[in-house]
């Protein structure tokens, strides 16, 4: 489910950012700054929904019918928000984020991939804003694109209909279900100030990982292909983050990806340079994530909205222009140090303290 999950976060995030750029780009000033509010505040109530409702449920098919259940609800939704206007748009977006969110966060624990899911699934939606914003640019489609994306997007609610039904059959052939027998495997016996620790330095990283995103900007950035460049490499960090913190750990992974983000970020009027400063400082994006979920172990629904909620914060210094004590390449430098400190403090923590029991 997964794939199918990306695959329709890719779709989502397109038609969204086809219909704000476009159709709804003349409405009010406070339009954007609204539909945002809807899209990324609403994942934190919603989740917590989510997560009172799976909370009274003992089998993992009933969970994955209910993650199931919201996605499809935020894909149609988002369909009608392409008509009905900006605030449908957002809804739909936070209900379609919180259901697959929640649901690829289950399935990446009970296939033990230890954060590569979460990589997979947050990846596609840099890829999908730029497509949306793309398809503005040729008016004489966009009746074409509009019925190609509703067609597509029901294809794939279809299709994760389908994959979650003969995932029901498989669990209910082999009568096992490991819904939650190792949920608190990862939790490492973090103590109460490990894990709001973790959750604050999180939430705060995410805040200045927004803010960095959208308040960078790069001379070299000019032009169809350099912008496509370097929305791959926001997308393919994010992916390859959640490998490699799987692969060499999170710690391994924070200080490398941040140390170079870091370095290359001094250099980021050069292209290749800024690239690799795009790619490197999107690797922890997963890892965060991951690592909220580790200590919010039976409110994944809660940790998922709480960093989607620091998302929001982080777009409104620069919707409003508020200044801040940094430019240029400094802001990109700045947030990769201050961010390698914060999810460094809380790993280094919480070890300290299992190494004492």
């Amino acid at each position: 489910m997964i794939a199918i999950y990306s695959i329709l976060h890719f779709i989502v995030d397109a038609i969204c950012a086809y219909a704000m750029f476009g159709r709804f780009g003349g409405d009010s000033i406070y339009a954007y700054l609204l539909y945002n509010l809807c899209a990324f505040v609403l994942q934190l109530p919603i989740g917590a929904v989510i997560d009172l409702v799976v909370m009274r449920m003992s089998g993992n098919a009933a969970k994955k019918r209910v993650f199931f259940a919201v996605t499809a609800l935020g894909v149609v939704l988002t369909l009608i928000g392409m008509y009905a206007g900006p605030y449908a748009l957002g809804v739909g977006n936070a209900l379609f984020h919180s259901g697959g969110g929640v649901g690829c966060i289950n399935e990446d624990r009970d296939r033990k991939l230890n954060g590569r899911g979460l990589g997979v699934f947050v990846a596609p939606g840099a890829l999908g804003l730029f497509v949306g914003k793309l398809a503005n640019n040729y008016s004489l489609g966009q009746q074409y694109v509009q019925l190609a994306w509703i067609a597509v997007s029901l294809l794939m609610v279809l299709i994760a209909f389908l994959c979650l039904v003969a995932e029901e059959k498989r669990l209910s052939s082999d009568a096992t279900d490991n819904s939650s027998a190792e949920d608190c495997d990862n939790k490492k016996k973090a103590t109460g100030f490990g894990i709001l620790l973790t959750v604050i330095c999180c939430f705060i990283v995410v805040i200045i990982r927004s803010y960095v995103g959208m308040a960078m900007s790069f001379d070299w950035k000019t032009g169809l292909a350099m912008t496509l460049l370097a929305v791959l490499m926001v997308a393919f960090g994010k992916a390859a983050g959640g490998f490699a913190a799987a692969r060499i750990g999170k710690l391994a992974t924070i200080c490398i990806s941040l140390g170079l983000a870091g370095v290359a970020f001094l250099f980021s009027d050069n292209a290749v340079a800024g690239l690799l400063a795009l790619f490197f400082f999107n690797m922890t994006m997963p890892i965060t994530l991951h690592m909220m979920t580790e200590m919010l172990t039976d409110t994944p629904g809660i940790a998922f909205g709480s960093l989607s909620f620091g998302l929001f914060i982080g777009f409104l210094p620069v919707y409003f222009e508020w200044a801040v004590p940094v430019t240029g390449m400094w802001i990109g430098v700045a947030g990769s140090l201050l961010s390698l400190a914060l999810l460094v403090l809380p790993i280094v923590l919480v070890r300290r303290n299992n190494g004492k029991r």
